[in-house]
C-alpha cells in the first residue's frame, strides 16, 4: 500500500520540480535572447550612426576630413598609452574633439562659414592638430624611456598644445560674436 502512494507523490513532486526547472530555463533563455536582441540593436545603431557621420564627413572640405582622420589616429595612440598619460591627455583630447565637432557643425549649418571663417582656422588643422598627432605618436613610442626632464617637457608640451587649441576656440567664438554684432548693426540700420 505504501508503494502505491509513493508513485503518485513521485510523479507530483517530479512534475513540480520539472516545471520549476523548465520555468527557470525558460527565463534564462528569454533573458539571453532579449540581451542579444538589445545588444544587436545597440551595435547596429552604433554602426549606422558611424556610417552616417562618415557620409556627412564626405561633404565637408578636405582639410576638415583630414582633421577627423588625424583625430582618429590620436585616439588610437592615446588608447595604447599607460593610464597615467591617458589622464594627462584627457583635457587636450576633449577640447580638440569639441572644436572639430563645432567646426563641422558650423560647416553643415552655415554655407558661408567655409568661405568666411574656415581660412582663419586652417592653422588649427595644419599646426595644432598635427602637433597633437605627432606628440601622441611620439609619446606612444617613447613613454617607457622618458627621463624626469623629458616627462616635464612632455607635460609642458601638453599645456602648450592645449593653450593653442584654446586660442583657436576663442578665435572661432570671436568670429561668431563679430557676425552677430554686424547682423545687429544691419538690423538697426534697416529699422531707421
Amino acid at each position: 500500500m505504501f508503494k502505491l502512494t509513493l508513485i503518485p507523490l513521485f510523479f507530483i513532486f517530479g512534475g513540480i520540480i520539472f516545471s520549476l526547472l523548465g520555468f527557470y530555463l525558460y527565463r534564462k533563455v528569454k533573458r539571453g535572447i532579449k540581451y542579444t536582441y538589445n545588444k544587436s540593436n545597440e551595435l547596429s545603431s552604433h554602426y549606422i550612426d558611424k556610417w552616417r557621420s562618415q557620409e556627412q564627413r564626405k561633404k565637408l572640405p578636405d582639410i576638415v576630413q583630414k582633421g577627423f582622420d588625424d583625430y582618429q589616429v590620436i585616439e588610437d595612440a592615446i588608447k595604447q598609452l599607460p593610464p597615467v598619460w591617458q589622464l594627462k591627455l584627457i583635457p587636450l583630447r576633449k577640447k580638440s574633439h569639441e572644436l572639430l565637432l563645432t567646426i563641422s557643425q558650423h560647416l553643415i549649418e552655415d554655407e558661408n562659414f567655409e568661405r568666411s571663417k574656415l581660412s582663419s582656422l586652417r592653422s588649427f588643422f595644419n599646426q595644432s592638430l598635427d602637433a597633437f598627432k605627432q606628440f601622441s605618436l611620439k609619446l606612444l613610442s617613447d613613454h617607457d624611456s622618458l627621463t624626469k626632464a623629458e616627462q616635464q617637457r612632455a607635460k609642458d608640451n601638453i599645456q602648450l598644445i592645449y593653450n593653442d587649441i584654446l586660442k583657436h576656440e576663442n578665435k572661432l567664438k570671436d568670429k561668431r560674436k563679430l557676425d552677430f554684432d554686424i547682423l545687429m548693426d544691419v538690423i538697426k540700420a534697416r529699422l531707421k
